[in-house]
């Protein structure tokens, strides 16, 4: 109930800074994610042990809605509204035998609240925070694939019970660029703050999985 109060915050206070712009555009963009997750470690009594390992680049997408809102020709707000597919490839630890290899894929609705800095016509530089809520999540080694409750499941038959964030933080910097007063092209970083997977038990603690996503979007905006 605190984070559903924290989104219907956000949705207010940008309400609220919409009203005060010079100028208002509404749109629609999509685009692709390029998708990786940070190691997951396990710690005891000061004792560090690295679980799963990166493994390279996951693929995936981001859909949804976007405001831009200009309050001037150097400042604006961009917040948006995404379906984002996210995860990564991740590998074993080889402390651990030898190395398996698999993916986490991970489905959130995204909320980024953007400031865009414009140092030049049509340019903007966008950096701000962004909340996630997750909504799907899977695993995958070799061909076996679990998802959902299951995966669930799969972790709790591990003496793990509901190991998974639904909340996700980060931070997202990028840019881009106007044309034509409507088409936006943009490309940008999200840095996450937030694991993942985050567990402790019995005093030994699992953490990781943070997400990293580099997008390349296409919108289209209309005003208003």
């Amino acid at each position: 109930m605190t984070k559903v109060k924290g989104i219907l915050l956000v949705a207010l206070c940008t309400v609220v800074v919409a009203v005060s712009a010079q100028d208002l555009k509404i749109g629609l963009k999509a685009g692709l994610n390029l998708n990786s997750l940070s190691k997951v470690d396990a710690s005891f009594s000061g004792l560090s042990l690295t679980v799963f390992n990166p493994d390279g680049m996951g693929i995936g997408y981001h859909a949804g809605v976007f405001s831009n809102i200009s309050f001037s020709n150097l400042l604006g707000f961009q917040p948006e509204i995404l379906y984002s597919a996210q995860g990564g490839k991740i590998k074993t630890s080889d402390n651990l035998g030898p190395v398996e290899t698999g993916s986490v894929n991970y489905s959130y609705i995204n909320i980024p609240l953007l400031l865009e800095i414009k140092p030049v016509q049509n340019l903007g530089i966008l950096v701000g925070p962004q909340i996630g809520l997750q909504v799907g999540k899977s695993m995958k080694a070799g061909n076996e694939k679990v998802s959902g409750a299951d995966l669930d499941n799969y972790f709790k038959d591990a003496g793990i019970d509901k190991p998974f964030n639904t909340f996700d933080f980060s931070v997202a910097v990028g840019a881009q660029y106007c044309i034509m007063n409507s088409l936006y092209i943009g490309a940008r970083y999200n840095y996450g703050i937030t694991n993942s997977l985050d567990k402790t038990i019995d005093g030994a603690s699992v953490k990781g999985w943070k997400n990293g996503v580099i997008q390349i979007s296409v919108g289209y905006a209309f005003n208003l």
